[in-house]
C-alpha cells in the first residue's frame, strides 16, 4: 500500500495519476470500490470508530489524505478529536505502508520506501 499525504489542494491525486499510473476511474472518496481512496480525512469525519474501517483501508493500493495536524489546535472538541484521529490513522497506515509520499506543490517526496 502507498500512503500519499500533503496539504489540501497540493496535487496529491494528480501525483498518483502522473507518477503511479492511476486515472480518475481508479480513484474514489468512498471506502469500497476503487483501488485508490482519496480524502481519507473526510471519511474519518463521518466514521464514529475508525477501527471498523481499518480492514477495508488495508485493502487499498493507494490512500490519499490531507494533513490536518500541522496547524492551529481547534477549540471545538469534535474537531480536535477528528484531527487527532486522522493523525493516528495516518501513523498506523504509514507503519504498514510500503511507501509513504508527501506531496507539496505537486512535488512528491518519498519519506518511506523506495
Amino acid at each position: 500500500m502507498i500512503l500519499i499525504i500533503g496539504g489540501a489542494h497540493c496535487g496529491k491525486r494528480n501525483y498518483a495519476a502522473t507518477y503511479l499510473g492511476y486515472d480518475l476511474k481508479h480513484m474514489s472518496n468512498q471506502l469500497h470500490g476503487a483501488p485508490v481512496l482519496y480524502d481519507l480525512q473526510a471519511l474519518l469525519q463521518e466514521c464514529a470508530d475508525y477501527e471498523i474501517i481499518l480492514p477495508a483501508l488495508r485493502q487499498k493500493q493507494v490512500i490519499i489524505c490531507n494533513e490536518v495536524g500541522c496547524g492551529v489546535v481547534p477549540m471545538d472538541d469534535h474537531e480536535r478529536t477528528w484531527r487527532e484521529t486522522v493523525g493516528r490513522v495516518c501513523c498506523m497506515l504509514a507503519r504498514e505502508a510500503d511507501k509513504v509520499i508527501r506531496v507539496q506543490c505537486g512535488i512528491g517526496t518519498v519519506i518511506k520506501g523506495e
